[in-house]
This record gives C-alpha cells, sequence and structure tokens, in this order.
C-alpha cells in the first residue's frame, strides 16, 4: 500500500524565518531609539532653559541700566543716586573729590541693599571691607580687600605724602609688570607750551614699599 508522507514546503518555512528575523530587527530598532528620543527631548528641554535665563538676565541688565541718575554736586563732593527703570533704588554714591573715593550702595530692585563698599573715583579700585547682603538683607559676604596685598591702599598713601604727593592732586593705579605689581602715583601738571598734560610719578612695591621711579612718563593729550 502506497503511504504519502506531506512534507512541508520549503518556501513556508523560509517566510516564518524571514517573519522571525523582521520582528527581532524591529524590536531592535525600537529599543536602541529610544534613549536616542529621550535624550534629545532632553537636550531641547535644557536649550529653553538656557534661553530662558539669557532673556533673564538681559532684562535685568535692561531694567538697571536704563534707569534715572539724580547728581548733586559741589565743590568737593557729588553724589549720584540711581534708579531701576521701575523708579526703585539702584545705587546711591557719594563721591568725595578730596580724597577721590567712592562711597557706594548698590541694592535690588525690592529696596534691600546688595553691596556696599569704598573704591576709588574713576579707577574703581576696590578699597577696605565690602560687604555682600543676599535679596532678604541678610550679609551673604565679605571681603577686605586691604589684606590683598602687604602694601595696602591706605599705606601706600602715606608712602606718597613722605615723598610729596597728596589728595587730591595725585592719581592711584595699579601696575602690573611680569614680576610684580606696583601702586602707581601719579601727579599731573598742565603743560604751557602746547596742549596736554603730563605727570611726575613714582611706584611703590605692593609686596615691599619699595619705592622707584618708572622707565616710562605718563602723557594725557586731553
Amino acid at each position: 500500500m502506497l503511504k504519502i508522507r506531506h512534507i512541508a514546503k520549503p518556501k513556508t518555512v523560509i517566510g516564518d524565518f524571514m517573519k522571525t528575523i523582521l520582528i527581532i530587527l524591529i524590536f531592535t530598532l525600537t529599543a536602541c531609539s529610544s534613549p536616542t528620543d529621550k535624550q534629545t527631548s532632553d537636550n531641547s528641554k535644557d536649550s529653553l532653559f538656557q534661553v530662558s535665563d539669557t532673556i533673564n538676565h538681559e532684562t535685568k541688565d535692561i531694567l538697571r541700566t536704563n534707569g534715572d541718575r539724580e547728581y548733586i554736586d559741589s565743590a568737593n563732593f557729588q553724589i549720584i543716586r540711581g534708579k531701576y527703570v521701575s523708579g526703585n533704588k539702584f545705587i546711591d554714591v557719594y563721591e568725595n573729590k578730596l580724597t577721590k573715593l567712592d562711597n557706594w550702595k548698590e541694592y535690588y530692585e525690592n529696596g534691600q541693599l546688595k553691596a556696599e563698599g569704598i573704591m576709588t573715583n574713576g579707577n574703581h579700585i576696590y578699597v577696605g571691607i565690602w560687604k555682600y547682603y543676599s535679596n532678604l538683607g541678610k550679609v551673604d559676604s565679605m571681603i577686605d580687600h586691604d589684606k590683598k596685598y602687604p602694601i595696602s591702599y591706605y599705606s601706600a598713601l602715606r608712602i606718597a605724602e613722605k615723598k610729596g604727593f597728596k589728595m587730591p592732586d595725585m592719581e592711584v593705579t595699579l601696575k602690573v609688570d611680569s614680576l610684580n605689581t606696583y601702586w602707581q602715583i601719579a601727579r599731573w601738571t598742565e603743560n604751557e607750551n602746547h596742549g596736554g598734560r603730563t605727570a611726575e610719578a613714582i611706584l611703590i612695591d605692593t609686596r615691599t614699599g619699595k619705592v622707584t621711579k618708572p622707565k616710562y612718563q605718563l602723557i594725557s593729550i586731553d
């Protein structure tokens, strides 16, 4: 008797095999693409936050710098009062023309004191203790700028006075070369024969207090 066996067609086996491979491939691609999509989404959020921060900083700067300023001037002092665009106080500056020092106070827009201290008027060298506050009015930090150099600003003035330099007829700046830092003390005089000014100057080493004369000449043509 003839027995008939049913044999699966090769085409069907291959088709099932290909379906299995296709399913595995789809799962693999899906798994790989998910982290990438999440990372892209996270990055886009970060970018939005960065743009937002930048805009906020620019807005605050505009509010600060476009405020009105009031000047009260006299022979020996000048008072500057700056405001935010909102009208709230921004700065109070008392410029002493005899000592050439500014007593500076800066405020948050909510009215709380932000920073206060003394700086030279013109060169803005910070002098003495500066206090910095939180927007709630509490002291955050203090910096004593007189400790930055062994010969402080006031010590340099005393040394300069012994050499005949006195306020308000001198200008104090910091001079830095490749080796040392100096207090540069200059006394300006008008040129009689031609326009401009020249200065007699000395250098005071901020480490040792040693006094030397610069090898250059200070000239102003304004």
